[in-house]
């Protein structure tokens, strides 16, 4: 099967080297298995790797600790309480999710693998249950209740508790696992559970053991400094003694005590960024986008001269989606010491 898309998109997909978010890959750049019948178990496995191989790219642990740093100063300014845990063993998350691999797992916007908040919460509100305490006072101010009956209009309210999205507190190492089902032709529903069926390995990805993640707990209203707290608690205990995610009946998912994470420090341009100017002294340029050496070089080809990006200037997050090798593009500068300093990049508009 031919599929019709547009070269830029095309070039990117063949640049299996470059890629950087594992979200992206295991989302949108599954293999294609309608031509291969006969290769999908194999096919699979390929794709999967690709992911790891997107998740081990080299420069994710800066812009992990960019994206700990933004998630860390968003909770502090609200009042949140913060733990780290880290896991037991290996951890899944988002396998119920429709992929092409059959079996799913949740990443963030940027290829992080994370639980989120309503996940966090379900295991807050879990143990709680279990320890026979859903009907105090205190359960339903943290989680809060819905109406007794359909007459009833005053009887809900909302919890007071929030639970954040859970961030690793490191790059996450992924890891490749398999389960076995010994009877395919009984889950399809195409016989009874029978000992002569050909068990077909089934891969997916893990968070292997030992990566830390960092949970957080908010609190809406008047502040109450002993519930939250017991909301942090029954998160931890939650954490620990039920686990997280799938497959906690196997032992995956379960989370112990963590000493606290010492975040790596951020390269030099990142943390010393020269202040940018002010708004009316920038001037104006054209030029091609070049990205050489797996795109630790990266730089403006204007004329014959080339003037390189920095991060710092133009921001990690917008340094991170520039356009692609060979892209025309317009950008913004200032110059100091006869040297120019690149600070905004776009693709250059049709007809400019």
């Amino acid at each position: 099967m031919s599929y019709c898309i547009p070269y830029q998109s095309s070039e990117i997909f063949k640049g299996k080297e470059a890629w950087s978010n594992a979200g992206l890959v295991f989302d949108r750049f599954a293999p294609d298995l309608s031509d291969n019948p006969g290769q999908v178990d194999s096919l699979k496995k390929d794709g999967l790797l690709d992911v790891l191989a997107s998740a081990a790219n080299p420069a994710l642990p800066t812009l992990r600790h960019a994206v700990h740093a933004r998630w860390k100063a968003a909770v502090t300014a609200l009042g949140a309480k913060v733990i780290t845990l880290k896991t037991d063993w290996r951890f899944v998350s988002g396998v119920g999710r429709n992929t092409a691999y059959e079996v799913g797992f949740r990443f963030d916007r940027y290829g992080f693998a994370t639980l989120p908040g309503s996940s966090v919460k379900g295991i807050a509100r879990a143990y709680a249950v279990a320890s026979g305490l859903d009907r105090s006072t205190d359960f339903v101010t943290v989680f809060g209740c819905g109406p007794e009956g359909p007459d009833d209009q005053n009887g809900a309210q909302a919890g007071r508790a929030i639970f954040f999205d859970a961030m690793p507190a490191q790059t996450p190492t992924l890891e490749l696992d398999v389960m076995t089902p010994h009877y395919p032709k009984y889950y399809s529903g195409e016989q009874l559970p029978t000992n002569w069926q050909s068990p077909v390995p089934i891969y997916f990805l893990t968070v292997k053991a030992g990566v830390p993640f960092d949970f957080a707990v908010g609190w809406r209203g008047q502040k109450d400094e002993a519930l939250q707290k017991l909301a942090l608690d029954w998160l931890k205990g939650g954490l620990m003694e039920l686990g997280a995610g799938a497959k906690t009946n196997a032992g995956y998912g379960y989370f112990i005590e963590s000493a606290e994470v010492t975040q790596p420090s951020l390269p030099a341009e990142l943390v010393s960024a020269p202040t940018p100017p002010q708004l009316g002294q920038l001037k104006k340029g054209q030029g091609v986008m070049r990205r050489k050496n797996n795109n630790k070089y990266i730089y403006i080809q204007d004329g014959d001269t080339k003037y390189d990006l920095l991060a710092a200037n133009i921001g990690i997050a917008k340094f991170n989606s520039l356009p692609g090798d060979g892209i025309e593009v317009t950008y913004e500068y200032d110059e100091v010491d006869s040297k120019r300093r690149i600070w905004t990049v776009m693709r250059k508009p049709k007809g400019l």
